[in-house]
């Protein structure tokens, strides 16, 4: 793992912060740290990191260019597993230049950094997130494809009966920190970041960033899971097209929830297809583009069917989703046809769908081991 920050993180302007100097210098026991800087090293440096192996790095035009991303390569450290710290726009920049993960030192007073999604709020959150970062393989724990639409889970949330009794208490730990959005959704942001960037998600282009909406959506992109959507965009991508405050989805009235057995059996997408439609404000955006569709819980993968289907009348190019947790060995693919405009109320009799088999599916318990030690510590 590589760590990255500048001066700025570390000088207030009278000294370098015990505080930080000591986090980088236990990080380094663990992790390759460096100091960039456009300029020469500072007089303090060498003081304040004797005896350490954090080095300082002089690159002209750091926040340029891809040279932190070809070293990554040239020495096989993979993206997900490079943070910069970041204290001000010159690395942000860094960063997202180099489509590593960044975080943000919520002890740096910077405009820029305080809209950063993934930040740290003092250097002992930071040894826990990079401890965290450099346990974990970087791979969603689940995986499906079908035509065109993707679907990933960060991890297994079941706490069935039929459950180890660990596998009980971590699903409800998942579940706790997405909806409740504990101090642990800022480690799943962080896992949930590196997947992307690992599955090279941050450099597809013509990106466009949405949420699945509750049952009873109000439609105005104030849901948990829309602030947990928007910094995850600005943690891993550049792109600017998704406008915060307008959901991509609206519903005209609230959705039977499945999950309390209301409306029919759970795989039947009548009741989410009839009760939504795509954001009129989209409707020119959304042609070409591939789209990132957030939700909190997958079981049968409904809500991430009818998405594709409404995205597709719309004319997008592909979808990727995403979900925080999946339940159970019911997920299906979704073939789901709109044959009226997916921007308006859809009826009966509008849409047709069918259940084909998925392209390919994996997964594999392993990858969720670093987030089940943080969760059951």
């Amino acid at each position: 793992m590589w760590v990255l920050t500048s001066p700025r993180a570390i000088f207030d302007g009278a000294q370098a912060r015990p505080d930080v100097v000591a986090a980088l210098k236990e990080l380094s026991t663990f992790a390759d740290v460096g100091v960039v800087s456009n300029n020469a090293e500072p007089d303090w440096f060498p003081l304040a990191f004797g005896g350490s192996t954090v080095i300082f790095l002089r690159i002209t035009g750091r926040q340029k260019g891809k040279w932190l991303r070809e070293n990554a390569e040239k020495n096989k450290i993979p993206l997900h597993q490079v943070l910069v710290i970041a204290a001000n726009k010159e690395d942000l920049q860094m960063a997202k230049n180099n489509m590593a993960l960044l975080v943000g030192a919520g002890w740096a007073e910077d405009q820029y950094v305080a809209k950063a999604g993934l930040k740290v709020v003092n250097p002992t959150d930071l040894l826990n997130l990079a401890r965290l970062a450099s346990e974990w393989d970087g791979r969603a724990w689940f995986r499906a494809e079908g035509t065109n639409y993707t679907v990933e889970a960060l991890c297994d949330a079941s706490s069935t009966q039929y459950k180890s009794e660990e596998q009980q208490r971590f699903g409800r730990a998942v579940t706790g920190a997405v909806k409740q959005g504990t101090s642990t959704l800022n480690s799943i942001l962080a896992l949930t970041a590196g997947s992307l960037i690992r599955a090279g998600l941050s450099e597809t282009k013509d990106l466009f960033w949405g949420v699945y909406p509750s049952s009873s959506s109000n439609n105005d992109d104030t849901e948990t899971l829309s602030d947990f959507a928007y910094r995850l965009r600005t943690t891993v991508s550049k792109v600017r097209f998704a406008k915060r405050g307008e959901a991509l989805f609206h519903r005209h009235h609230s959705s039977p929830k499945r999950s309390a057995g209301e409306g029919g059996p759970r795989e039947d997408p009548t009741g989410e297809v009839e009760s939504l439609h795509l954001n009129p404000a989209y409707k020119s955006q959304l042609i070409g583009r591939n789209v990132v569709v957030l939700d909190d819980f997958t079981t049968y993968g409904v809500s991430m069917g009818v998405a594709w289907g409404f995205l597709r009348a719309a004319r997008a190019r592909s979808m990727t989703g995403i979900a925080l947790g999946k339940f159970g060995n019911c997920l299906g693919n979704y073939d789901i046809q709109i044959n009226s405009d997916p921007f308006k109320r859809v009826s009966g009799g509008e849409w047709t769908y069918q259940r084909p088999d998925w392209n390919s599916e994996d997964s594999s318990s392993e990858d969720q081991g670093a987030l089940r030690r943080l969760l059951l510590a």
